[in-house]
């Protein structure tokens, strides 16, 4: 991923470029039994089902684009922005397969990558209302407010519209400590809104819903018929909420002095919520749809640390409730528990 831009802000319309490659990971995990013919079976009924085939396919969504940017601010907190570019989109699908004999313990891998779907040429713009009077600190903002509206329609190979609700509240409850709330939804409508040859949303990123990174995911997640937790991460529209109460640790130990202490180490408390719904079934449809989809959720603990003014690093300690674990029949056999996650991002 690379991306490059340019800002002028000289005048009061400021106007921008940006340009840049940025890659989409999104997959599926399966799991299923063969006899040593290569043909589907159950171990419950066939004593000769003795090879487990363990299947992670991959689909990059590889964007490249060129975008102008114009914005005029109205004051220090509330400006207008509007976008317009073109953009390239490329598709490529990667299937690694591992297929262990229970019997010999022998294992055999294989992985292929082919080119998937057409490649899409398509005219974007958008509309923006943007309002922040937030205060950030060393790692994450601490004090005042946020909201982006946007539009962006999207024509060309395919015909859709983005729509962007963004909202986010900081309030010093008492000095140092900050609670801090935000409510995302970002959905594709329009003839185009779910067509497959797009990259679903994705959720799962520690910028959205902590706990549920795709590479987080084992195969005793997933049964014969796939892996439920994983779907329910993508759709075409999603809606997230977070609650943190973050605190610079060292400040509040009194290790140091100023607000910060000796360093800059954030500490938070938090939890998350999110879904992901498309229109394409009851299975994918959200529940307040009449659908089958219901909410994700998980909460933990974690650290941010701002490295010398570089890089922003943050590590979790983090339960996601919605994690089933099965055997290899796939019956649901616990619960996953929680386990450390690592990122680089500011707070939210």
């Amino acid at each position: 991923a690379a991306l490059v831009g340019y800002t002028n802000k000289r005048y009061r319309w400021n106007w921008g470029l940006v340009a840049g490659q940025v890659p989409q990971l999104s997959g599926r995990l399966s799991g299923s039994w063969e006899d040593d013919n290569g043909r589907r079976c159950n171990p419950r009924f066939d004593s000769n089902c003795n090879v487990f085939v363990e299947s992670r396919d991959l689909i990059r969504q590889i964007n490249r684009q060129v975008t102008g940017i114009v914005s005029y601010p109205f004051d220090r907190i509330r400006r207008v922005e509007f976008s317009g570019g073109i953009q390239h989109i490329t598709f490529e699908r990667e299937i690694k397969e591992i297929r262990t004999d229970l019997v010999t313990f022998q294992q055999t891998k294989n992985n292929q990558t082919i080119p998937f779907g057409r490649p899409l040429n398509l005219m974007t713009g958008s509309v923006a209302l943007v309002y922040d009077n937030s205060l950030f600190g060393a790692t994450s903002p601490i004090m005042g407010q946020r909201y982006r509206l946007e539009v962006s329609p999207t024509v060309g190979s395919l015909n859709l519209m983005g729509v962007l609700v963004d909202a986010r509240k900081y309030v010093m409850v008492k000095r140092p400590f900050t609670l801090a709330g935000r409510v995302t939804h970002f959905g594709r409508y329009g003839r185009d809104a779910d067509d497959t040859v797009l990259n679903p949303l994705y959720i799962g990123s520690a910028s959205l819903i902590r706990g549920y990174d795709f590479n987080s995911f084992d195969f005793d997640e997933c049964t014969s018929e796939g892996c439920e937790t994983i779907d329910r991460l993508f759709g075409s529209k999603f809606v997230v909420a977070s609650m943190e109460l973050r605190f610079p640790l060292l400040g509040v130990l009194g290790l140091g002095s100023g607000m910060y202490g000796a360093f800059p180490v954030e500490f938070a408390v938090f939890g998350d919520a999110g879904i992901a719904w498309d229109s394409r079934s009851d299975r994918t449809k959200a529940f307040f749809l009449g659908g089958d989809r219901d909410p994700l959720f998980s909460t933990g603990v974690g650290f941010r640390i701002n490295l010398f003014g570089f890089l922003l690093a943050e590590i979790d300690y983090v339960k996601a409730f919605q994690r089933p674990l099965f055997d290899q029949l796939g019956n649901e056999i616990g619960r996953k528990g929680p386990f450390w996650q690592f990122s680089f991002q500011p707070g939210f």
